[in-house]
């Protein structure tokens, strides 16, 4: 816990921080890190830049490219008419 305890600057540098060390005691931790690595292995580094960004945007309103689908609502599909 000492990584994410941390306080750090609210700015994208200190979200990065928090973001990789959280994952870091997650993959660490004996229950929770084998669930993780089977639903995200092996798109850790995807997974974790995808999280910066969606943490960024929420907290500092930054919007990256990568981010732009994050918030993005599907299109529902019309219903074909009977």
């Amino acid at each position: 816990m000492d990584q994410i305890s941390t306080k750090r600057p609210l700015d994208v540098a200190g979200i990065t921080a928090l973001v990789h060390g959280f994952y870091a005691e997650v993959r660490a931790d004996a229950q929770l890190g084998p669930l993780f690595d089977r639903a995200i292995e092996p798109h850790w580094d995807a997974h974790l830049a995808r999280m910066v960004d969606f943490w960024s945007t929420v907290m500092l309103g930054a919007r990256s490219e990568r981010a732009q689908g994050l918030f993005m609502v599907p299109a529902r599909q019309k219903k074909a008419a009977i």
